[in-house]
């Protein structure tokens, strides 16, 4: 687990993958109905370099982008309009992530200070800090629902963390999840009918997963031989995540709504899935990124230059960009099937 502080710019929660066009996987599944392309989105103004790292649902998307000086400023593309969102005041000028929006346009995420995260919510076309809980020091915010209802993590000086959720009916509340282990828990999405993602790693770095309800807290079950669960992303009940093995091998998973585990052919990790049943995963050797349809290979990437892809969108697109050669600047992208 990467410790509290460091910040890696514009990749975490992203999939690399080192392939430009999207095939079907022979022998697997059907080709797709469609052509997987990656469709550029334009730079902001003055920008060097950009990234794309979540998407509303409705066609627009939110990520990153980078000025002179390094100062980065978190972006929304909505057709053919960029808004500039600027940055969260007091926080240094980069180590700065949009994580996820929802339709409404609403952006969370988290900047960087000294030693420190400081999770953000969007008011307007400004960013504003989430409170902290009492006693935390550090916090970052995943994930938000369309009702407007935020969670993340916040970090006690031991260095432990805390699942959080920020309720949209109480802005300035911050909530702390009862109901499960203590140590390193957190947050890592939220469904629409407020089911929240949860996962929870020991001393040795394994992981368990939940689905947590109302101050319940259930238990994601595992495969056999499965010594770590790793949760990833909850869409309509189904959670996506990785499966790693008593011999450290990974291999991609998907919990169906009712909590049932399914290894996915292929793929070493699943990263996101959306209410359609659309995963979006890597395959290890190569950085290869996999789309499943629910459990079936539906596409493979491979392209001649790495593309790093987001968190997939409840519309069917995947935003992500390009690092261009010769000095690996980020060009913003979304990948479409059409």
């Amino acid at each position: 687990m990467m410790p509290e502080g460091v910040f890696v710019n514009f990749a975490r929660m992203m999939v690399a993958v080192t392939a430009a066009a999207l095939v079907a996987v022979p022998g697997t599944a059907e080709a797709a109905a469609c052509a997987w392309k990656p469709v550029p989105l334009p730079m902001p103004a003055g920008a060097v370099q950009a990234d794309a790292t979540a998407a509303d649902g409705v066609g627009g998307h939110v990520g990153t982008a980078e000025f002179a000086g390094s100062e980065q400023h978190v972006v929304r593309w909505s057709g053919s309009t960029i808004t500039d969102y600027g940055r969260v005041p007091g926080t240094f000028p980069n180590g700065l992530t949009a994580r996820e929006v929802n339709r409404g346009g609403v952006i969370v995420g988290n900047a960087s200070q000294l030693y420190s995260s400081v999770a953000f919510r969007s008011a307007g076309t400004a960013l504003a800090r989430l409170p902290l809980p009492a006693g935390t020091t550090s916090s970052r915010a995943n994930a938000i629902n369309d009702r407007g209802d935020a969670v993340g993590w916040a970090v006690l000086p031991d260095r432990t963390r805390k699942a959080v959720l920020w309720p949209a009916d109480r802005p300035e509340t911050a909530v702390e999840l009862g109901g499960l282990p203590t140590g390193f828990v957190e947050a890592v999405d939220i469904d629409e009918d407020g089911t929240i993602l949860v996962r929870h790693s020991n001393d040795q770095y394994n992981s368990t997963s939940y689905k947590w309800r109302d101050g319940v807290a259930t238990a994601l079950r595992a495969p056999a031989g499965v010594k770590s669960a790793e949760a990833t992303g909850i869409a309509a009940g189904r959670v996506s995540g990785t499966f790693v093995y008593q011999d450290d091998s990974r291999r991609a998973g998907l919990w169906d709504a009712a909590g049932a585990p399914q290894v996915l052919p292929q793929g070493n990790r699943a990263e996101s899935v959306n209410r359609g049943g659309l995963v979006v995963g890597v395959i290890d050797a190569g950085a290869v990124p996999i789309l499943w349809r629910s459990t079936t290979v539906e596409s493979v990437v491979r392209t001649s230059e790495p593309l790093y892809l987001g968190k997939v969108g409840d519309d069917g697109t995947i935003p992500g960009h390009y690092t261009r050669q010769p000095n690996n600047r980020h060009s913003p992208v979304v990948l479409r099937c059409s």
